[in-house]
């Protein structure tokens, strides 16, 4: 009788501890899925502080960027400026850090925070 109560005992703790681990790789293999698609993105400089950016996604959605000034003050939130429902996403954005989003993706991707710099390109005639 004892054997038994020391075996469920091991098995009601093994339970959560399967449960907590199998949900942490599925979070981990969707942020590797959603991280897949950032070499699709482009970032083009209008000027010193406005840039446009360009990201592909994996399905036909709105898209939007969230930007700010530093990487813990991201509040700022910009639509696509077309708004028909896409692959290809359009923002134009004037921030230094931002994180790209898609209508409709899973709560659990954590976005790569992107830092963008303007760089001027000098012209020697």
């Amino acid at each position: 009788m004892r054997k038994l109560i020391i075996k469920k005992k091991y098995f009601l703790i093994a339970i959560p501890i399967i449960l907590v681990l199998a949900f942490a790789a599925y979070v981990v293999l969707i942020n590797i899925a959603a991280r897949s698609l950032d070499k699709y993105t482009e970032i083009t400089f209008i000027n010193p502080t406005q840039a446009l950016v360009f990201w592909k996604s994996e399905k036909e959605a709105l898209g939007y960027v969230k930007y700010g000034t530093s990487k813990w003050k991201i509040r700022k939130t910009e639509l696509q400026t077309s708004s028909e429902k896409g692959l290809i996403h359009n923002v134009p954005l004037e921030g230094i850090y931002i994180k790209k989003y898609t209508e409709g993706e899973n709560i659990f991707i954590f976005h790569k925070i992107n830092t963008i710099k303007y760089i001027e390109e000098s012209t020697n005639d």
